[in-house]
Parts: structure tokens; C-alpha cells; sequence
């Protein structure tokens, strides 16, 4: 799963950033792969369903982002 991680840490941060002009489209994910020389195929590996995976990651990365950032302000 070691690879899965990788390919999603690679494409994500190139796939938010297209995604507000082309949309959360697998097209669009694998136009930016493509760029990245990453395989059609570990595109659908890292996000089966596509744009909504994408979506969901993001959500989550920012997520313990935001509560990493308020850890020291609680202790």
C-alpha cells in the first residue's frame, strides 16, 4: 500500500490545483499523471474512484493539518 500512498501524495496537491478550472474528472487526474509520468493504471490504483478520493483525501490532509496546528494550543 506503500506505493498507493506515494502516487496519492504526488498527484493530489497538481490535481486541487486543476480541479477548480477542469473539475474532479478522472480525465482531468490523468492529464496531470500524465505530466508527472505516473501510469493510467496507478491512478486508478491510488484513487478507484476518482475525483471523489481525491476530494476526500484533501479533506482529510487539511483535517489533521488543522488539528496538529491546535494540539499545542490545547496542552
Amino acid at each position: 500500500m506503500a506505493y498507493k500512498h506515494e502516487i496519492q501524495e504526488k498527484l493530489l496537491d497538481p490535481i486541487i490545483a486543476s480541479a477548480a478550472f477542469d473539475g474532479w474528472t478522472m480525465q482531468m487526474m490523468l492529464q496531470e499523471a500524465k505530466q508527472l509520468e505516473i501510469s493510467p493504471a496507478a491512478v486508478r490504483l491510488a484513487f478507484p474512484r476518482g475525483g471523489m478520493d481525491a476530494f476526500l483525501l484533501w479533506m482529510q490532509r487539511d483535517n489533521t493539518r488543522v488539528e496538529a496546528s491546535l494540539l499545542p494550543d490545547l496542552a
